[in-house]
């Protein structure tokens, strides 16, 4: 990994000033794929080089990386040398070698103990390897990569992507009403910790969610074209979520429109027929909805994943709870757009289900909605 001075990202690199500070990683302090790479600094010890403008060592040793990051930067006491002043330094690039061929990578986001990379390019090199001793043309090749995307990676809002936003995409895993959703829940995020889910990661940007909620639904039940629901989760200041599903049968894709912080004057009821006067309607009951949620990304693809383990139920009615686990397209993080996201969603889906296989936890693999467990607690 290079550190170097934020204006790197805008600048070339013949600047007079330009100084380097380069780690080397062990394979196990990394996970590399082809869109992201993810460096782990919990207590390793790695070996850094301080290197002059015109890429010489001028001194080195070996640290641990926790201690030396502060909040993207170092600092100047650990290394007692000017150029680590944490407010000019920022880990810039990251670059790996398969064979003769070399990734670079851009850092793009930070997490508790991790430093998340966004893929910039391949070149091919000579077979001599990553070294101190040719870093300067590998320090030139990763700044060349870098040099198309350097607004995008400069930019939060700009390298997340979303195939076909108006559409919901996501499998249902039905779990017994025994599930302890929490220890589930806590036993993917440590299988994603430990490696045991290979090229995926935890979201950095994402975190650990839990959630309790009141959800009104109404099912639409005309016209024909605009089957589906639409549904009330109450907001603390009085405010609505409102999301209308649009579908005929309880199926992979669905049209999801959502609105945010909307206030309603009067029924619900009276809110859709001024809103949507051309539908027919059916109440259910007031449902209550508790889940917990986390966001993992696939290093390859750069695509992300929502994962949601809920229980549900209607108070007052003798009605078995719904549990489930839903493995849902989120968006994707990558410096292009994204491709197709449906194989790698099933198979996503086939590794959770694997894992619940052997935990013992019974599964039933359709596209059960809550509309459907509405209708069965309330025929």
């Amino acid at each position: 990994m290079v550190f170097g001075p934020n204006t790197l990202r805008f600048q070339e690199l013949d600047s007079k000033d330009v100084s380097y500070l380069v780690f080397e990683f062990d394979s196990s302090m990394q996970s590399i794929g082809f869109n992201s790479a993810v460096i782990y600094f919990r207590k390793h010890p790695t070996q850094y080089y301080i290197l002059n403008p015109g890429f010489e060592p001028v001194s080195q040793g070996s640290i641990n990386l926790d201690k030396a990051l502060d909040e993207f930067g170092l600092k100047a006491s650990f290394f007692g040398h000017s150029i680590t002043g944490s407010e000019n330094l920022t880990p810039l690039y990251l670059i790996s070698q398969d064979g003769n061929t070399i990734y670079t990578y851009t850092f793009m986001l930070s997490h508790i103990g991790e430093l998340l990379f966004l893929n910039t390019g391949k070149n091919s090199v000579s077979n001599k390897g990553v070294s101190i001793h040719n870093i300067s043309e590998l320090i030139r090749i990763a700044v060349t990569n870098n040099q198309p995307y350097r607004y995008k990676l400069n930019n939060y809002n700009a390298l997340y992507y979303k195939v076909d936003p108006d559409i919901e995409c996501e499998y249902k895993l039905t779990l017994p009403e025994t599930t302890d959703i929490w220890k589930l829940h806590k036993h993917f995020i440590q299988s994603l910790q430990e490696g045991s889910v290979p090229g995926y990661t935890l979201n950095a940007l994402h975190g650990i969610r839990r959630w309790t909620f009141e959800n009104h639904l109404f099912e639409v039940t005309e016209p024909e074209k605009e089957r589906g629901y639409i549904s009330f989760i109450s907001n603390p200041d009085g405010t609505y979520i409102i999301k209308r599903k649009i579908y005929s049968i309880d199926q992979l894709k669905r049209i999801e429109l959502r609105s945010k912080n909307i206030e309603i004057k009067g029924s619900l009821e009276r809110y859709i027929k001024e809103k949507y006067p051309n539908v027919k309607i059916r109440k259910f009951p007031m449902f209550l909805r508790l889940f917990y949620s986390f966001v993992m990304d696939s290093l390859d693809t750069g695509n992300n994943y929502a994962v949601i383990i809920d229980r549900n139920y209607i108070e007052g009615i003798d009605c078995e709870k719904l549990v489930q686990c839903e493995i849902e397209y989120y968006n994707t993080l990558k410096l292009t757009p994204p491709e197709s996201f449906d194989k790698e969603l099933r198979a996503v889906t086939d590794i959770f289900k694997q894992h619940l296989v052997q935990l013992n936890i019974g599964v039933r693999d359709d596209f059960y909605s809550k509309l459907s467990y509405l209708k069965d607690c309330t025929k």
